[in-house]
């Protein structure tokens, strides 16, 4: 009978699951991006075009992407992606899309115009494994959909290369911490049908295992069916070297064991860079810090055998300024060419140079090397291939336009003799706005070079293409054409606010992050569909500035959602406000705001509330001003109609200038709530304004004081209530973080105890409070009172403050994880909890709680899954719609890579049970308390209600962690009193345990308590 019913509770809590959530289950993206990755990789093939690979998250989670570009430019993979932006523009082939993070990946021509593409793949780990695919020339996938694994093995696995085998299959190397003491380079080879090569182990061979780290390789196929890996060594810590290794098709390493010395000079080499030479030897080039830390650019012939041609290595350049970052390419008449950027002309920033070599050792040109570009601030980031009569062609990185971020692409051509065919600096390729970086240069077998970069001209990164004859004519439109494009950044400082049947969702967007921060509005619609264009409209101008530290205001019926933030336009953080309508139109400024002060002091802390007189809504806005530099930050306030005039003067008003820093914590109406910082102690004052700024009737002059208890107190919100102003902070005064209250009335007076009331003062800290009025107080808060994990605990008081649920609140969660952010909405008679839950090591998940107005929980005992997509669901916050449903907005990184990425979701839940819960959930007759105390030593009471049965029907049953009966207790009473003993009567340890009733036909929720000894 119990496991027939326990099965029925399983499906009804699954039935209500399904229900909750009114919009897919993966929630609608409120404002996402696609964030490319561009990691400067592509190959040309046999049919003339060249193929890219990136990686974006235009699907969420991160994956990866190709495209195939003829040599007209013409985009050859995909359908056409629909954006108005960029007409012309495709989708790309999807090269692998599973769960979590695909990027990172290199390619590899391998005859046929095909390609093999390898990646960095999260799918199995968070540390990283390695995989592989492989293209026809018409961009279909060729091996296994999920693509083919390399290696599996534990740890990291990084930084891939890539070469080909001359036999339809690649080589792949990577950086692999598998073992201990550092990074190690390991590598695999795999067939042109996916299988991996003879000779080569699961999880891949160990190239070079030796102590320290083996990292920085460069490698390159030998000619022979083989490949050769130059590499960074460590294994000296007082002597780092480069090393070097020949690697046979069947794995065998050809030349000594853990690699061959290259240079092992006094110092630091490293990052070494190689190039085949048209004699079928090679050439190695390196930064050599063997005479003084800043670098000197040196280089090396070596054969197939790892012997080191020349009579020793060759001083491409030296003196005492920098010379970094070298990099080469085969020249076609012998020889190679070596390009560096030098900080010879100004220790700021850096100059290109080149050399030619020959393949005797011969430098070619001017013995200082040759200028590419010496223009103002920096020329970095050079790329450079070799043309078909001994010269070669570069491209780099400029700022010669002001420096970061108004970096752009140029390019020049040197002759086999070093006369150039571009001006001197070189040819601009783009110069679009904002910042182009990291070009790369490719040729194809009809000697045209495709110029490719990434380009932030409409704030994102996109990737732009160039396409160069061979006589040197640029083929493509002016500053480029596009290969792909995707809105990146994050959304920052979200609020939610409620709007009948609809929401506003307002944040500050980074999509602009190379100039500045800006804030975005949305509003969402009831049937999840959005009323503005995707990701948002713009509420505010681009000023050139941040825009940060926002608050928002909308009273329903006012028409008008007002903003207030500050920005750092002169030197010196400033305050300013704009009000919207509800289709986004500027109202109180066309251009860039309201200034609220012109007083130059820092201004910060901004905060913005309405009030509604006759009729007329004004807007009070307080800040914290830094005027009166020798006293500290004050308070100071103004008042904006509803047509934007400022009624306080261009200065504002001084509200207080206490002594110490007067931080602003929020405007409720006329009210204005602050503390006070005086070392060791923060205080909280209010204070309340008439509409000309003079103080209100019954208030002091400095503010009155909400609580000046020794210790902290912070973080103090307001709300209005009948009987005036309810005030609640956090508060230190016992050293822990607590939960404080006041109820203040319109002339000042207080209503409880002189410094507050506790609203909970359990062991340990309670913060984040968040406050429901209806009649009486409904209170929610993060609570870590058990000293393991923090706790969702809700509460409900009279007006007296007095606690009406079980003492120190009722937990809405009966589960063994962090539940943290707690976000309180009241629709109806129910109240709907969601936070977040970090219940799992590799991020956390929303989860929400149905609370009936007694205070028991109606959903399942551990909550709802909200959304439990990949990597972190973080910061709900709530509102409540019509018919019995919430709105709620998070905080989502399921999009993030190597760093976090902030975008936002949304959900519509329904704030009822779809099941007959009367009818079908027994344990809805057994109210089951919270155990008292709790945390206890040694022993503690757990009280309930049986309307089902009589006492003595049940057992009181006590389980560990792991869900192992730890005793059962007989019910007699409406209480049981456990005094911390197993079924032998042994005392139990420390630690968590859950408790329930149980009967031959019933069974009650779970309760959790804590053992603290």
């Amino acid at each position: 009978m119990k496991k027939t019913m326990l099965a029925a509770i399983f499906l009804l809590s699954l039935t209500m699951i399904s229900a909750q959530n009114q919009w897919p289950s993966k929630g609608m993206p409120l404002r996402t991006g696609k964030n490319i990755e561009w990691f400067r990789s592509a190959i040309p093939v046999e049919d003339g075009s060249v193929v890219y690979v990136w990686s974006d998250t235009r699907n969420e989670d991160r994956d990866v992407w190709a495209q195939k570009i003829s040599e007209s430019g013409e985009l050859l993979w995909g359908a056409n992606s629909g954006d108005p932006d960029f007409p012309d523009m495709k989708e790309g082939v999807l090269v692998n899309g599973e769960i979590n993070r695909q990027e990172d990946p290199v390619i590899i021509d391998v005859g046929n115009s095909e390609v093999i593409i390898a990646w960095v793949d999260f799918r199995n780990e968070d540390s990283g494994d390695i995989y592989a695919q492989k293209l026809n020339a018409d961009g279909e996938i060729q091996w296994a959909e999920a693509g083919v694994p390399l290696c599996l093995a534990e740890g990291i696995q990084i930084s891939l290369n890539i070469v080909n085998d001359g036999d339809g299959g690649a080589y792949i190397i990577w950086l692999d911490n598998r073992g201990t003491g550092g990074s190690d380079i390991y590598g695999t080879h795999i067939l042109g049908n996916g299988d991996s090569a003879a000779g080569w182990v699961t999880n891949g061979n160990s190239i070079v295992t030796a102590a320290g780290s083996q990292n920085q390789h460069t490698f390159w196929e030998d000619g022979t069916g083989g490949a050769i890996v130059v590499w960074h060594d460590t294994r000296i810590s007082s002597n780092e070297n480069l090393f070097m290794q020949r690697i046979a098709p069947d794995g065998t390493l050809l030349w000594d064991e853990d690699g061959t010395v290259l240079c092992d000079a006094a110092g630091t080499q490293v990052q070494p860079k190689i190039a085949p030479l048209t004699d079928g030897n090679f050439m190695v080039t390196w930064k050599d810090e063997r005479n003084d830390y800043n670098g000197d650019i040196y280089a090396r012939k070596i054969d197939l055998d790892g012997n080191l041609l020349w009579d020793d290595e060759l001083v491409i350049f030296e003196d005492i300024y920098v010379q970094e970052n070298p990099r080469i390419t085969q020249s076609s008449d012998g020889g190679a060419f070596i390009v560096w950027q030098d900080g010879r002309n100004d220790f700021n920033f850096k100059d290109i140079f080149i050399q030619k070599v020959s393949s005797t050792g011969e430098m070619l040109w001017d013995e200082s090397g040759v200028v590419v570009c010496d223009e103002d601030y920096n020329q970095l980031n050079p790329r450079l291939v070799g043309d078909s009569d001994g010269g070669t062609l570069i491209v780099w990185d400029d700022g010669r336009s002001g420096g970061h971020p108004n970096e752009d692409i140029y390019v020049q051509h040197f002759n086999s003799d070093a006369s150039i065919n571009f001006p001197a600096g070189g040819l601009l390729i783009c110069d679009e706005f904002s910042e182009q970086f990291s070009p790369l240069v490719k040729k194809n077998n009809a000697g045209k070079y495709f110029v490719n970069w990434g380009d932030r001209r409409t704030g994102s990164v996109g990737m732009y293409l160039q396409i160069i004859d061979p006589d040197d004519t640029l083929i493509l439109a002016d500053n480029g054409e596009i290969i792909y494009y995707g809105l990146d950044g994050d959304a920052l400082e979200y609020s939610l606010i409620a709007n009948g049947d609809n929401a506003i969702a307002l944040w500050v967007d980074t999509r602009f992050s190379s100039i500045a921060k800006r804030i975005y509005m949305q509003i969402l619609n009831s049937d999840g569909s959005v009323q503005f264009q995707q990701n948002g409209l713009p509420v505010t101008s681009m000023s050139g500035y941040n825009q940060s530290s926002i608050d928002v205001v909308y009273y329903p019926g006012s028409d008008l959602i007002g903003i207030v933030w500050e920005e750092n336009r002169i030197g010196d953080k400033q305050v300013f406000a704009q009000a919207v309508d509800l289709n986004a139109n500027f109202i109180w400024s066309e251009d860039l705001g309201i200034q609220l002060c012109q007083n130059t002091a820092t201004q910060e802390h901004p905060a913005i509330s309405e009030l509604q007189t006759g009729g007329n809504f004004d807007y009070y806005i307080g800040w914290s001003d830094h005027r009166e530099w020798q006293t500290g930050y004050g308070i100071y306030g103004q008042r904006i109609s509803a047509d934007g005039t400022l009624n306080w003067g261009e200065e504002g008003i001084l509200i207080a200038d206490n002594n110490g820093d007067d931080i602003l914590n929020d405007v409720v109406e006329n009210f204005y709530i602050w503390h006070n910082s005086s070392w060791p102690d923060q205080d909280i004052f209010i204070k309340k304004l008439n509409a000309d700024g003079s103080t209100a009737a019954g208030w002091p002059e400095p503010g009155l004081a909400v609580c000046t208890a020794a210790g902290v107190q912070e973080n103090a919100r307001g709300m209005i209530i009948p009987q005036g102003l309810l005030v609640t902070w956090e508060d230190k005064r016992s050293g822990t973080t607590d939960i404080y209250g006041q109820i203040f009335t319109p002339d000042g007076d207080i209503l409880w105890a002189e410094d507050g009331i506790p609203l909970c003062d359990a062991p340990n800290d309670q913060r984040a409070a968040q406050v429901i009025y209806d009649e009486d107080l409904f209170v929610a808060w993060e609570d870590f009172r058990t000293g393991y994990d923090e706790d969702i605990i809700m509460q409900k008081f009279n007006l007296e403050g007095e606690e009406l649920w079980d003492a120190g609140g009722n937990e809405i969660a009966i589960k063994d994880s962090a539940q943290l952010a707690p976000a309180l909405v009241k629709n109806g008679d129910n109240f709907i909890i969601f936070w977040q839950d970090n219940q799992t090591a590799s991020g956390s998940d929303l989860y929400a709680q149905l609370i009936d107005a007694n205070g028991d929980i109606i959903w399942d005992e551990n909550g709802f899954i909200v959304n439990n997509s990949i990597k972190n669901q973080n910061k709900p916050v709530a509102v409540p719609t019509g018919n019995d449903m919430a709105f709620v907005v998070w905080e989502d990184t399921r999009s993030s890579g190597k760093t976090d990425i902030y975008s936002l979701y949304a959900q519509k839940v329904l704030l009822e049970s779809t099941g007959s819960a009367e009818d079908e959930i027994p344990f809805n007759n057994i109210k089951l308390k919270q155990n008292y105390p709790n945390p206890f030593n040694p022993e503690t009471t757990i009280s309930f209600e049986i309307t089902q049965g009589d006492y003595q029907d049940y057992e009181l049953k006590i389980y560990n962690i792991k869900g192992q009966l730890v005793n059962s207790l007989p019910v007699e009473s409406n209480n049981v009193i456990w005094k911390g003993r197993d079924l032998q009567n042994n005392h139990v340890s420390n630690g968590i345990y859950f408790y329930r009733l149980e009967s031959d036909d019933n069974i009650s929720s779970a309760r959790k308590m804590i053992l603290l000894k």
